[in-house]
């Protein structure tokens, strides 16, 4: 769009160079357009031209405003020539010149300034305009209302034809500033479409610098976390390994575990389902029982702290379990509960790392009455035998 705008050729928005090159071009028309404006503002005659107009315009108006002058005193003139030409005819001649009133000037001028000036109706004519009208004559006063009237008419068509060369200079006038105006116009508007041209341009080569320092951060950043995301498989999949590796080894000490308190012929395994955590024992064939539960559960527990105590996992080595043999357990795998502790503490070399409390109803084996086993005896009564040694 650039290039097409400007009608040059242009680096590629994604070259350093497109923004360099395409904003010279852009200075450059710039530049050109404002000579351009200002010869435009220079050679605007358009108020010159609008004056010259006005003047036309009044110059007319006062040519046309002489002609109803004249054609006015002319029509006023010809009814006073009808008048005296009429009663010329008539025996009352002689009692209406009398009559008429005292002879004045059809331009008001006094006389004494009209010689001063050098009237043509005054120095032209041999009649003596001091004398009394009742003194001339008929046929004189006639003959010089006529001369006045044939005047008259002359003027009007002196300013009849300077009214209609009034009208041409305001017709030439008004085409020259109309053409001036029309050309004034034109040359703003292609100056204007030039000027949102170099705008647009301007935006245009904006936007494309935006868009590829944008597009090259952006690659940048594709490329850096296409590098942490395939750091973050490496990750996912060493955690995965360790996982498997810590189930694998947390597995194999349930089944440790498992054969400890059930018996060599069993096998215990541990598997995982989605988040959550299946507790398997096999002996030809998975087996399912209230008792094999109860058994895997309390199996858990112990491979759990015995993991802990070989520095596997977060167990805190403190395990409690309440009446296991209320379960329906069989004597035998209650009994070796007791031993597996029993391993347990023998591995440590002074004082045992965990704590292991195993409450019942039912006697542990003879081995395990005593201290430092034999933690707590308690009974229903007496008082002294409670928990607390007192009945609440």
């Amino acid at each position: 769009r650039v290039q097409k705008l400007l009608g040059i050729k242009v680096a590629p928005p994604s070259s350093g160079l497109f923004g360099s090159e395409a904003r010279v071009e852009l200075d450059r028309r710039k530049a050109e357009w404002a000579e351009k404006e200002k010869r435009l503002r220079a050679s605007d005659l358009r108020e010159s031209l609008r004056k010259e107009l006005e003047q036309k315009i009044a110059s007319e108006a006062i040519a046309r405003r002489d002609i109803e002058d004249a054609q006015s005193r002319s029509e006023v003139q010809q009814s006073t020539v009808e008048q005296l030409d009429s009663a010329a005819r008539g025996e009352a001649r002689t009692n209406l010149l009398a009559a008429l009133p005292p002879g004045r000037n059809h331009c008001n001028v006094p006389l004494a300034l009209a010689r001063e000036r050098g009237c043509p109706l005054v120095t032209e004519r041999p009649i003596d305009f001091t004398e009394r009208r009742a003194e001339r004559s008929a046929a004189e006063e006639l003959q010089a209302q006529r001369e006045i009237a044939a005047y008259l008419v002359n003027e009007l068509q002196l300013k009849r034809a300077a009214a209609t060369v009034a009208e041409a200079a305001t017709a030439d006038a008004r085409r020259a500033y109309l053409k001036a105006t029309t050309a004034f116009e034109e040359e703003r508007g292609r100056l204007l479409e030039e000027e949102a041209r170099l705008r647009e341009g301007e935006r245009l080569v904006t936007n494309a610098e935006v868009a590829s320092r944008t597009a090259t951060e952006l690659a940048e950043a594709l490329t850096r976390l296409g590098g942490e995301i395939e750091e973050s498989y490496k990750r996912q999949e060493l955690l995965r390994e360790e996982g498997r590796d810590a189930l694998g080894r947390f597995s194999a000490t349930f089944d440790y575990v498992v054969r400890a308190i059930i018996g060599d012929e069993v096998e215990g395994r541990v598997e995982t389902s989605g988040r959550n955590l299946s507790l398997v024992v096999d002996h030809h064939g998975e087996r399912e029982s209230a008792a094999l539960e109860t058994v895997k559960l309390l199996a858990f527990d112990l491979a759990a702290m015995t993991d802990s105590i070989q520095g596997r996992g977060h167990f805190p080595r403190f395990l409690i379990h309440d009446g296991p043999r209320e379960a329906d357990m069989a004597m035998g795998v209650y009994e070796r509960l007791f031993l597996y502790a029993r391993r347990l503490e023998e591995c440590f070399s002074g004082e045992a790392g965990f704590q292991y409390i195993l409450t019942t109803t039912t006697q542990p084996p003879e081995q395990f009455l005593h201290d430092p086993w034999l933690r707590l005896r308690l009974a229903g009564v007496p008082a002294e035998e409670r928990l607390f040694r007192m009945n609440l």
